[in-house]
């Protein structure tokens, strides 16, 4: 990981922290929550989407699990750094804030 300790990234990804990213000059945004008493059917949720100029959500990512690790896990393992999971492209990922 650029920029950041990796463990601290996978801490704040873990509890659905609003994180940015650049990877292959992209910028993304990944985020995640959790259960809402406002509304008991948006669960443990994290997603991932470009930010750019023309801002639109096209999302790179998004999953909707049982808990938190389990998003944690799914997004670990998706294959959305142009074909790559996220320990296969970690060293080209730069933590931006």
């Amino acid at each position: 990981m650029i920029n950041g300790n990796l463990q601290a990234f996978l801490d704040k990804l873990a509890l659905g922290m609003e994180l940015e990213v650049s990877f292959r000059g992209k910028k993304y945004l990944i985020q995640g929550w959790d259960w809402s008493e406002a509304d008991a059917s948006a669960g443990p949720h994290i997603e991932m989407f470009e930010l750019g100029e023309n801002f639109e959500r096209d999302y790179e990512f998004r999953y909707n699990g049982t808990s938190r690790g389990e998003c944690t896990e799914a997004f670990l393992a998706a294959k959305i750094w142009d074909g790559m999971t996220f320990n296969e492209a970690e060293r080209e990922i730069e933590w931006i804030s």
